[in-house]
């Protein structure tokens, strides 16, 4: 039981990694999308 305690942060913290690394990945695509749709109208 408290080795399981002890490994649930990790996971806890890389998935919060994860989650922001993505987050960061989607917003930064999108406003790539959104800087060629803006040259498009151009």
């Amino acid at each position: 039981m408290d080795a399981n305690m002890h490994r649930l942060p990790e996971k806890s913290i890389s998935r919060t990694k994860f989650l922001v690394a993505l987050a960061d990945v989607v917003s930064h695509l999108t406003s790539m999308d959104g800087l060629t749709r803006m040259k498009k109208i151009e």
